[in-house]
């Protein structure tokens, strides 16, 4: 599957394994929301993997975006693609 943009860009579809590689090695993603009044609102953060492959956050727990999902757990997240060095604090 393939995806044209207005621009004449073309990009294909990832396969798993591309993800899985690309999941391993970034760590800053954005977490985008909604909130009950319908109004997007979207964090960056850092994430990690456990074993059987779940993508976790550490965010706050009385934050907005945890409230968000609360309401609305439909979520999106797009992983960033960043310089390694950007992965240390």
């Amino acid at each position: 599957m393939v995806c044209t943009f207005k621009t004449g860009i073309v990009m294909r579809k990832m396969i798993e394994p591309e993800i899985r590689q690309a999941l391993q090695l970034q760590k800053w993603a954005t977490i985008c929301t909604v909130s009950p009044f319908q109004i997007p609102y979207a964090i960056e953060a850092t994430y990690f993997m456990t074993h059987d492959r779940q993508i976790n956050f550490m965010i706050n727990p009385r934050g907005t975006t945890v409230r968000n999902i609360q309401k609305n757990p439909q979520v999106l997240v797009k992983v960033t693609l960043t310089d390694p060095s950007l992965s240390r604090w």
